[in-house]
């Protein structure tokens, strides 16, 4: 009885699973003082200053170079919210949410298996890189869920011929667009699923347009815009060459300089380890320093290397199935737009929720194999090869961000777990000098002088110790607010 009311009500279920995880994360974000208002310098500073300024009439000036969609949902969350920065990640937290809603009802139309379907859905809810950043002020979760919603109206539009689906599957692709440029080739990929012919019986050259126009008429008034207000017929006036030069240091007027371009095209096989790296590459937003301060981060168990893996075994085994091959061609799509440039970890957060399906898709593949030993085998190899595959973070985490992990626990007074964070600091040769200084006055100041003493003489062991590295000059990576956040 309890199983057939999960399984009907399922939707609304994983629905309430993830805004529960989410807001919890964000409460106790914010008890230990984190996720506070953006720092200067950063792009969350940026978008919430552009969106403050629509909604008091003033548009953004020329040079403005973040998402003109994620921007405008940004002023839609200040008018809601009355500009209070808590209201504004709730409600966008509340909207983020509905991603593994429609994981759960692509998975279910891509009929790969209705309990892979739910097993799809609740990775994602403890995929905790996807939780985080939908808590700030950064377009990922929203293209995300842009990009799961275009993929879900065209495979529903597909199967129930639904001519309003394809124009709102249009919309939805146009808002990919004006979320982040590189969709303007992978809105034109559902067109290479008419070289199948089971494809071309069901979609007609009436669907192609409906879709087409809707995706071009959501985004032209962003293009008419910037033509009246700026001169140029773009998305973003001037932001390929900006995005160009800031990660490749030279802008597209060198791209026939033939150094140039090998250079370029060598950093794409880099690029492509980092997206399949479980190791969350750090932008704005480290999720590795706030998994070391706040406790509850630990139930993000899954990394990025178990959901591939189990994407690939999907993608694989169920290749006939035309749906899911749709599918593949988005993920690998939006993957090859994105090759060019760093792959920090929240450039691939867009897909994981189609990968994630994928992933569905393979624990479905895996319970289709006959024999329960075969199976077994299977599921074994799965978890090895993730062990294998697994790229352990200390390894590659910067000095500055793990030193801002403990002053934060010092402002937060767990005072004990920053002298045992910084234990383990001077193991990996690095000795922060002012924040043991910090740990001990604050032993002080509570009247543990005992306490103190004995951080003193352990910051002086490590200090001299010939195989750390004294690292007094380093700038702890915190505001004010005591934010574990770098700059862009």
């Amino acid at each position: 009885m309890l199983e057939k009311l999960i399984n009907k009500y399922f939707s609304y279920i994983i629905y309430l699973i993830a805004v529960s995880v989410t807001l919890f994360l964000l409460f106790q974000a914010k008890e230990s003082h984190l996720l506070p208002f953006p720092q200067q310098g950063t792009d969350q500073l940026s978008v919430v200053d552009a969106a403050v300024g629509i909604y008091h009439g003033k548009m953004p000036p020329a040079g403005y170079k973040m998402s003109p969609g994620y921007t405008l949902f940004a002023a839609f969350l200040v008018a809601l919210s009355g500009s209070k920065l808590l209201i504004m990640r709730i409600l966008q937290a509340l909207t983020a949410s509905l991603i593994p809603v429609f994981i759960y009802k692509l998975s279910r139309r891509l009929r790969i298996g209705f309990h892979a379907s739910q097993i799809a859905a609740l990775i994602y809810c403890f995929y905790g890189p996807a939780i985080l950043i939908s808590l700030d002020f950064l377009r990922a979760s929203m293209l995300a869920l842009c990009f799961l919603i275009f993929a879900y109206c065209l495979i529903t539009a597909f199967f129930k011929k639904s001519n309003y689906r394809y124009l709102v599957g249009g919309v939805f692709a146009g808002l990919t667009i004006l979320g982040r440029e590189n969709f303007i080739p992978i809105v034109f990929l559902p067109l290479g699923m008419l070289l199948f012919a089971e494809c071309r019986n069901r979609v007609g050259k009436k669907q192609v347009l409906l879709y087409l126009s809707a995706v071009f008429l959501t985004v032209l008034p962003c293009l008419v815009y910037n033509f009246v207000n700026f001169g140029s017929l773009s998305i973003i006036p001037g932001n390929l060459n900006t995005v160009v030069s800031c990660y490749h240091g030279a802008g597209l007027e060198n791209i026939s300089d033939a150094s140039y371009r090998s250079e370029f095209l060598e950093n794409i096989p880099v690029q492509f380890l980092k997206f399949i790296s479980s190791y969350e590459l750090p932008n704005s937003l480290s999720f590795y320093a706030h998994r070391e301060i706040i406790d509850f981060m630990r139930v993000f168990i899954v990394p990025f290397n178990f959901i591939l893996i189990l994407a690939v075994i999907g993608a694989i085994f169920n290749c006939k199935n035309r749906s899911v091959l749709f599918v593949v061609l988005l993920s690998a799509g939006y993957v090859g737009t994105m090759l060019y440039f760093e792959m920090f970890y929240r450039f691939r957060i867009p897909v994981v929720p189609l990968i994630t399906i994928l992933s569905g898709a393979g624990v479905y593949s895996i319970t289709k194999i006959k024999g329960k030993p075969w199976r077994l085998v299977v599921w074994c190899g799965v978890f090895i090869l993730t062990w294998i595959t697994y790229a352990n973070p200390d390894k590659y985490r910067l000095p500055r961000e793990r030193v801002s992990v403990a002053v934060v626990l010092i402002q937060n007074e767990r005072l004990l777990k920053a002298e045992d964070y910084l234990d383990k600091l001077s193991g990996l040769s690095i000795v922060p000098g002012r924040v043991w200084m910090l740990l001990a006055r604050r032993y002080a100041e509570a009247g543990d002088q005992v306490s103190a003493a004995r951080v003193y003489k352990k910051f002086l062991s490590h200090a001299k110790n010939p195989n750390g590295a004294c690292l007094k000059s380093l700038e702890p990576a915190f505001n004010s607010r005591g934010a574990p956040e770098r700059r862009e």
